[in-house]
Protein backbone atom coordinates (compact mmCIF):
# COMPACT_ATOMS: atom_id res chain seq x y z
CA UNK A 1 0.00 0.00 0.00
CA UNK A 2 1.28 3.38 -0.95
CA UNK A 3 0.46 6.73 0.09
CA UNK A 4 -3.03 7.74 -1.33
CA UNK A 5 -4.24 4.13 -1.64
CA UNK A 6 -7.95 4.27 0.27
CA UNK A 7 -8.30 0.78 1.45
CA UNK A 8 -10.53 -1.54 3.31
CA UNK A 9 -9.56 -1.87 6.83
CA UNK A 10 -10.53 -3.09 10.26
CA UNK A 11 -10.68 -0.06 12.41
CA UNK A 12 -11.07 0.33 15.78
CA UNK A 13 -14.15 2.95 17.77
CA UNK A 14 -12.35 5.63 19.52
CA UNK A 15 -13.23 3.93 23.07
CA UNK A 16 -11.50 0.50 21.53
CA UNK A 17 -14.92 -1.08 22.84
CA UNK A 18 -15.38 -2.28 19.05
CA UNK A 19 -14.33 -2.11 15.10
CA UNK A 20 -15.92 -1.68 12.00
CA UNK A 21 -14.41 -2.74 8.13
CA UNK A 22 -14.69 0.81 6.77
CA UNK A 23 -12.52 2.27 4.12
CA UNK A 24 -9.65 4.64 4.85
CA UNK A 25 -6.68 6.43 2.77
CA UNK A 26 -3.50 5.69 3.47
CA UNK A 27 -1.28 9.07 4.48
CA UNK A 28 1.75 7.91 6.14
CA UNK A 29 4.82 8.50 3.43
CA UNK A 30 5.97 5.15 1.09
CA UNK A 31 8.91 5.70 3.41
CA UNK A 32 6.96 4.91 6.88
CA UNK A 33 4.86 2.49 5.47
CA UNK A 34 7.70 0.01 4.68
CA UNK A 35 7.51 -1.04 8.15
CA UNK A 36 4.10 -2.88 9.89
CA UNK A 37 2.08 0.22 10.16
CA UNK A 38 0.19 2.42 8.10
CA UNK A 39 -1.15 5.88 9.23
CA UNK A 40 -4.81 6.45 7.71
CA UNK A 41 -7.64 8.86 7.79
CA UNK A 42 -11.04 6.96 8.26
CA UNK A 43 -13.35 7.61 5.18
CA UNK A 44 -17.02 8.00 6.39
CA UNK A 45 -20.31 7.74 4.21
CA UNK A 46 -21.91 10.51 6.55
CA UNK A 47 -21.78 14.15 4.35
CA UNK A 48 -23.94 16.07 7.31
CA UNK A 49 -22.43 18.01 9.81
CA UNK A 50 -19.02 18.85 8.18
CA UNK A 51 -16.07 20.02 10.40
CA UNK A 52 -12.95 21.90 9.44
CA UNK A 53 -11.22 19.32 9.21
CA UNK A 54 -13.40 17.09 6.98
CA UNK A 55 -12.80 16.70 2.84
CA UNK A 56 -15.43 15.81 1.17
CA UNK A 57 -15.36 13.92 -1.81
CA UNK A 58 -18.47 14.13 -4.30
CA UNK A 59 -19.64 11.29 -7.34
CA UNK A 60 -20.02 14.35 -9.73
CA UNK A 61 -15.71 15.14 -8.54
CA UNK A 62 -13.23 14.99 -11.00
CA UNK A 63 -11.49 12.42 -9.34
CA UNK A 64 -14.10 10.70 -7.98
CA UNK A 65 -14.40 7.57 -9.80
CA UNK A 66 -10.44 6.28 -9.30
CA UNK A 67 -11.32 6.45 -5.55
CA UNK A 68 -13.45 3.13 -5.40
CA UNK A 69 -16.03 4.93 -3.48
CA UNK A 70 -20.00 3.88 -3.98
CA UNK A 71 -21.34 7.40 -2.48
CA UNK A 72 -20.70 10.76 -1.52
CA UNK A 73 -18.33 10.51 1.28
CA UNK A 74 -15.93 12.36 3.79
CA UNK A 75 -12.69 12.13 4.76
CA UNK A 76 -12.62 12.45 8.54
CA UNK A 77 -9.01 14.31 9.09
CA UNK A 78 -8.99 14.57 12.39
CA UNK A 79 -9.29 11.19 13.26
CA UNK A 80 -5.91 10.08 12.15
CA UNK A 81 -5.18 6.42 12.79
CA UNK A 82 -2.46 4.09 13.20
CA UNK A 83 -3.13 0.57 11.92
CA UNK A 84 -1.04 -2.65 11.61
CA UNK A 85 -0.95 -3.67 7.85
CA UNK A 86 -2.31 -6.79 8.89
CA UNK A 87 -6.00 -5.32 9.61
CA UNK A 88 -6.00 -4.06 5.77
CA UNK A 89 -8.33 -6.08 3.75
CA UNK A 90 -8.09 -4.70 0.11
CA UNK A 91 -7.78 -2.28 -1.97
CA UNK A 92 -10.67 0.16 -3.20
CA UNK A 93 -8.60 2.81 -5.39
CA UNK A 94 -6.72 6.40 -5.19
CA UNK A 95 -7.46 9.68 -3.41
CA UNK A 96 -5.03 11.47 -5.60
CA UNK A 97 -7.32 14.31 -6.57
CA UNK A 98 -8.34 14.39 -2.90
CA UNK A 99 -4.56 14.35 -1.49
CA UNK A 100 -3.92 18.11 -1.41
CA UNK A 101 -7.13 18.74 0.91
CA UNK A 102 -6.50 16.27 3.18
CA UNK A 103 -2.69 17.40 3.60
CA UNK A 104 -3.76 20.38 4.27
CA UNK A 105 -6.11 19.49 6.90
CA UNK A 106 -3.91 17.40 8.21
CA UNK A 107 -1.67 20.30 8.63
CA UNK A 108 -4.00 22.76 10.33
CA UNK A 109 -5.30 19.39 12.54
CA UNK A 110 -2.06 19.46 13.92
CA UNK A 111 -0.64 22.85 13.58
CA UNK A 112 1.67 22.05 11.29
Amino acid sequence: MSRGDIVLAVVPFTDLGATKIRPVVVVSSDEFSRREDRIVVPISSSVSNLSVLDVAANPSDAGFAQTGLHRPSTFKCGNIITLNATLIKRRLGRADSYLPGIEARLRQALSL
